[in-house]
C-alpha cells in the first residue's frame, strides 16, 4: 500500500486530512505534516522522517504538498 504524507505550511495539511476523514472515514497510512513559523528546515526534515518511518511501507510514499 502506498503511504501518503500531506505536507504544508501552517495547519493546512491537518485541515485537509480532517476534512477527508469526515468525507471518506479514517485512512490508514495518511499522515499530515505541518511546518510553522519559527521552525527550521531540520525540524521539518525530522517530522517527515518520523512520519515516513511510521508508515506500513516506507518504501512507497506519495508526498502531497
Amino acid at each position: 500500500m502506498v503511504g501518503i504524507i500531506l505536507a504544508s505550511h501552517g495547519d493546512f495539511a491537518t485541515g485537509i486530512y480532517s476534512s477527508a476523514c469526515m468525507v471518506f472515514g479514517e485512512a490508514d497510512d495518511v499522515t499530515p505534516v505541518t511546518f510553522h513559523n519559527g521552525e527550521t528546515p531540520d525540524d521539518l526534515r525530522e517530522k517527515i522522517q518520523k512520519a515516513v518511518a511510521e508508515l506500513e511501507d516506507p518504501e512507497n510514499v506519495l508526498f502531497m504538498c
